[in-house]
């Protein structure tokens, strides 16, 4: 709990709320007899333990699970999945810590993160349940949870064995069946695409955070109900560039126009501020500088991802283009180099000959000369 916060940790934290709110809606399975289901966002809880301190897998795994709930309509589970699912982490993390304190197997850590998951998640629902749709209900639905608990323990040692395996065998099969050249640079790619897609995923996650956070001051200045639920929707729907916090803002303007229909007024207003800030300043230099590339690329990729390929474009759009940016620009002074042209001063202009150089739109694309070789 002393730990020093730091934005590497609630980038982390985020990255897994988000992990855990996606994989809870990803696949239900009603139990009988109550409102729930049951799914495989458990595994993502289970690892908020294995990865992050006390607090923060507490609030990672408590605020993803209980957004899956809120978004889905199951309205009633939000405080209790909160409660439960940040508790199973929190105490997950606690184990998990002192397992390895004493040296004892990674893999057996995990195993007592999932028997945790089991008591406190079939336990815990099971009380609640009691009290919502009678012990008969409450005890039928034990079962499912014992095999949510489960799948989750299962799912999680899979994910941690599984990258690892998966990434040794992808490199062994390069490297058997192509060019060494080859080789090299489908992996020089994918070490281009994971920094690209990391320095969006963070980029992206501190501009959701600063939208939230501007989303509550504004509610709380103007002394609106439910800011802290509606900031959090907000924030989290930020996910997707531009358009995020407008889709985030329709569950706060329902909740507002039952209360009071004019503030209901001014939160749109609040948040189609926000929006144009975000969407034209902010946002463009805050991800742009996370994976390289200038304003200008970004709203271009998001309009050309978005244009074909909907809302998936407009989020993988981004680090999409940044990857074929950064290849583009490491290959262009190399072939300029074979056309005997070289990139000396940007303001001077293309000319023939050994002395030539690049005009201004070219260098601004493509950046800074990279030293040349002796």
């Amino acid at each position: 709990m002393t730990e020093r916060f730091s934005t590497k940790k609630l980038v982390l934290s985020a990255l897994f709320a988000a992990l855990a709110c996606v994989a809870t809606m990803s696949i239900r399975i009603p139990t009988p007899g109550t409102g729930g289901y049951i799914h495989p966002g458990d595994a993502i809880v289970i690892l908020c333990g294995v990865f992050l301190d006390p607090v923060s897998a507490f609030l990672a795994a408590g605020i993803g699970s209980c957004m899956a709930d809120l978004l889905g309509g199951y309205f009633i589970y939000v405080p209790i999945t909160f409660a439960i699912k940040g508790l199973v982490a929190f105490s997950a993390s606690h184990v998990c810590r002192s397992l390895r304190a004493r040296g004892i197997n990674p893999y057996a850590a995990v195993a007592g993160c999932g028997v945790i998951d089991i008591v406190l998640v079939a336990g815990g629902y099971c009380m609640c349940e009691v009290f919502l749709y009678g012990l008969g209900a409450a005890l039928a639905s034990v079962p499912s949870n014992i095999i949510q608990g489960i799948s989750g323990l299962i799912i999680s040692i899979y994910l941690l064995t599984g990258k690892d395996k998966l990434i040794r065998t992808f490199k062994k099969m390069l490297y058997a069946f192509l060019p060494d050249r080859w080789a090299d640079y489908i992996m020089h790619v994918g070490h281009v695409a994971n920094r690209s897609f990391g320095g969006f995923l963070t980029g992206q996650i501190i501009d959701s955070a600063i939208v939230g956070l501007l989303c509550f001051l504004g509610m709380s200045v103007m002394n609106m109900p439910y800011a802290m639920l509606s900031s959090v929707i907000v924030g989290v729907t930020n996910i997707i560039p531009y358009f995020g916090p407008i889709i985030g803002a329709i569950p706060g303007v329902v909740l507002l126009l039952l209360s009071n229909p004019i503030k209901a007024v001014l939160f749109v207003i609040l948040i189609v501020c926000i929006q144009q800030f975000d969407g034209n300043i902010m946002a463009p230099r805050i991800v742009g500088s996370s994976i390289g590339v200038s304003g200008v690329w970004v709203l271009f990729s998001i309009i050309v991802g978005g244009s074909l390929f909907g809302v998936p474009g407009m989020v993988a759009g981004l680090p999409t283009f940044s990857v074929i940016y950064v290849l583009v620009r490491e290959q262009a002074p190399r072939r300029l180099l074979a056309k005997n042209r070289q990139i000396n001063n940007p303001e001077e202009h293309l000319c023939e000959g050994d002395s030539c150089v690049l005009d201004d739109s070219v260098t601004e694309i493509f950046g800074k000369e990279p030293e040349q070789p002796q």
